[in-house]
């Protein structure tokens, strides 16, 4: 499924389904044809609205839901379970980082994608507010438009959107041309891990260094697609996801490079006061899989894209 309508894949020829083969079609229609088809005939083609979460990432997260796993709070550390729990939420931690080549203080555990770019917010509202007020994102044509936007023209801050080329490959000579002396924060959002894509941001960091600017990259659509390396583009933060790599929703990240400009803002940020162990013992085991596993799947996943 995609966000334009239902995929039909189909692994056998059919004369009378072949005209559906890989169109965009309306729930209604779908419905009606797969009343007329066996499923095993077809199979679920897209997972850029709704990911399963993998089995051995659920038989983790058990371990931490029942009395008889471990189940305790972190928060108190009152006995011997809470401080279980809370070396769990350490070795999750260490999962995430080593996936994007970060060090473990880096990470910041948050309720989801949508939580860590709120945190990138509250973070220029509290340092920089009187730095600067303009902000330039760059999203992908897949991307309607960055999860930023709405919090910060709520807040008064000046947009300049500006859209990627093809392969979400973003334009640096575009960013340059739009910096003022008011920028204070260049995000950039994109659904691929493609190397035109690192080696422009690698650059956008460059640029963004030398004026001291806030870099940020939204790297929840693309985290499944391949590897990102935080020192191969040097950002100042990223938002990740947890859904993205068959992990639970409802928790995600947000990578603040130590010793940035924003760290100290958000160094002592907390997820609550009783963090939800399971979630986040999911998403570290979903991030370590991925580590082992992603790379020979991928050439899996395009010969799928190209069949």
């Amino acid at each position: 499924m995609s966000r334009y309508g239902f995929s039909l894949c189909l692994r056998d020829n059919d004369e009378e389904l072949a005209k559906y083969n890989n169109e965009k079609l309306s729930w209604l229609l779908f419905t009606h044809i797969m009343e007329d088809i066996k499923m095993a005939n077809c199979f679920y083609k897209n997972h850029g609205v709704a990911v399963p979460v993998d089995e051995r990432v659920i038989e983790k997260m058990m371990h931490y839901l029942m009395l008889d796993g471990i189940f305790g709070s972190p928060a108190s550390r009152a006995y011997y379970s809470d401080w279980k729990a809370d070396h769990a939420i350490n070795i999750a931690r260490e999962y995430v980082a080593d996936r994007i080549g970060a060090q473990s203080q880096d990470i910041i555990f948050t309720s989801g994608c949508l939580s860590s770019n709120n945190m990138v917010v509250k973070a220029l509202l509290n340092e920089y507010r009187n730095n600067g007020r303009h902000v330039i994102i760059c999203h992908s044509q897949d991307l309607n438009s960055s999860r930023l936007v709405h919090e910060l023209e709520s807040e008064g801050y000046s947009l300049t959107m500006l859209l990627s080329l093809e392969n979400n490959i973003v334009n640096p000579d575009e960013i340059k041309r739009v910096i003022s002396k008011d920028t204070v924060l260049v995000s950039v959002a994109s659904t691929s891990t493609n190397a035109g894509f690192v080696a422009s941001v690698a650059e956008i960091c460059e640029v963004c260094r030398r004026q001291g600017i806030i870099l940020h990259v939204d790297a929840a659509q693309c985290i499944g697609e391949g590897a990102i390396d935080v020192n191969k583009i040097s950002v100042d933060l990223m938002s990740l996801s947890s859904r993205e790599l068959y992990g639970p929703n409802g928790v995600g990240a947000l990578y603040v490079r130590h010793n940035s400009k924003v760290w100290s803002a958000l160094s002592q940020v907390k997820l609550s006061d009783v963090p939800p162990v399971h979630k986040i013992v999911g998403m570290g085991e979903a991030y370590r899989i991925a580590k082992q596993e992603m790379p020979p799947h991928l050439g899996y996943s395009c010969q799928l894209c190209d069949w």
